[in-house]
């Protein structure tokens, strides 16, 4: 499947109007796990519905980010609510949180990989003879 056609996963992704990650107790990614999910939401801008849990495992992202569940509530309901004429504003400010975030991530990791280029330049080679 050529990644122009429209059912292509990218573009079912990118045009979500959010992301349902399975972040239950039982499921591991709110101890021990990452979830690709969480780098999609940031990559497409689409707010993934999480439990309040969520933040405080992922600390990188606060409630201007994601939709949090009410905890008395379940997944079914949290994207009924989306589909809503409200919900277009909810989700227009979480897609810019997310587009600020993701331009703040990317200056960290650039600053990041610029230092450790800078050191590595400036160390002799396992090649290169020293005296």
């Amino acid at each position: 499947m050529s990644s122009n056609q429209p059912n292509h996963p990218m573009h079912v992704c990118c045009r979500s109007v959010a992301l349902l990650p399975l972040f239950n107790n039982s499921s591991g990614y709110l101890t021990d796990k990452i979830s690709s999910t969480v780098l999609a939401s940031v990559a497409t801008t689409a707010p993934m519905v999480v439990p309040p849990r969520f933040l405080e495992v992922y600390s990188i992202f606060k409630r201007e980010h994601v939709l949090v569940m009410d905890p008395a509530s379940n997944e079914v309901a949290a994207m009924m609510t989306l589909s809503t004429p409200a919900a277009a504003a909810t989700l227009a400010t979480k897609r810019a949180s997310l587009q600020r975030l993701r331009r703040v991530l990317n200056q960290q990791a650039s600053a990041k990989l610029d230092g450790l280029l800078g050191a590595a330049i400036g160390r002799p080679h396992a090649t290169t003879k020293q005296d």
